[in-house]
């Protein structure tokens, strides 16, 4: 896992709120976004941010992470939030903001795992499978509970495309190949 400063010398700013002061600071999120090897895991401290809105939401969240779905094939990048902030509402700012901007995304939090903004109902079991297993199949998805393995292939494909899990590619002694999918922490 690699942690993405949101504090830097070009941006010193604790309110994520003005779009065009966060311009230059997805900047420089994306090069090292880019910069970095395949697969890797990234994660903002959200303890670096105070105030956050719609407009920091999609400069520092929803940008970054579109772009990791659109370049899946090729880096296949991941990004969570840790330590969301109780005294300035990150779980609420952030929540809805990506709902209304139908966009999820998943946050580190002491009990577990939480997810954040818009994701449906069947989708949102699945994750909190895979969050709490840690790690797990299609067949083993299928097989525990009661889905049709194509279903739960898709819809933990879906999950992978999404960015809220990683995917590992497992050759089988028997011939043939299966995914196995994984929390992000």
């Amino acid at each position: 896992m690699k942690r993405i400063f949101l504090q830097d010398e070009g941006y010193k700013s604790r309110n994520f709120l003005h779009r065009p002061s966060l311009q230059p600071l997805n900047s420089r999120i994306m090069s090292e976004v880019i910069g970095s090897p395949k697969g890797t895991v990234f994660y903002y401290d959200m303890t670096e941010v105070d105030g956050i809105n719609v407009s920091g939401v999609h400069e520092i969240i929803t940008k970054i992470v579109s772009w990791m779905r659109e370049s899946v094939q090729s880096h296949d990048k991941y990004l969570y939030l840790d330590s969301l902030n109780e005294e300035y509402d990150h779980e609420y700012n952030i929540s809805s903001s990506l709902a209304g901007l139908k966009d999820c995304i998943v946050a580190r939090t002491e009990e577990g795992h939480l997810l954040l903004g818009h994701l449906g109902k069947t989708l949102t079991e699945i994750l909190n499978i895979v969050y709490e297993k840690k790690k797990i199949t299609a067949r083993e998805l299928s097989d525990e509970y009661g889905k049709k393995l194509t279903l739960a292939s898709t819809q933990l494909s879906d999950l992978y495309n999404l960015r809220l899990i990683t995917r590992d590619e497992i050759i089988l002694e028997e011939g043939g190949r299966q995914f196995l999918y994984q929390s992000l922490f």
